[in-house]
């Protein structure tokens, strides 16, 4: 996700409540910036963005979300991913 009004560039890690943070921001699923960047320095367009914006991501604590895997399994059919 790209903010031009505070010169940030989020790349949304899954799972991580990224897209709390993205519509914080003011950007909606339909705005083409939603998903820019999301693939960080592997995205196609990363080496094109503008050195003074800031860039961060939230990286989720892994045993938490293992655990949180494990809980989310007897709700998917025959318990499996």
């Amino acid at each position: 996700m790209i903010d031009h009004t505070y010169k940030t560039i989020f790349i949304h890690q899954r799972k991580c409540a990224g897209a709390s943070i993205i519509t914080s921001f003011g950007c909606q699923p339909q705005n083409e910036e939603w998903g820019a960047f999301n693939d960080g320095v592997l995205s196609s367009i990363w080496s094109e963005r503008d050195p003074a914006y800031f860039v961060f991501a939230v990286v989720r604590n892994p045993f938490d979300r293992l655990l949180s895997g494990w809980k989310y399994l007897p709700s998917t059919p025959n318990g499996r991913c």
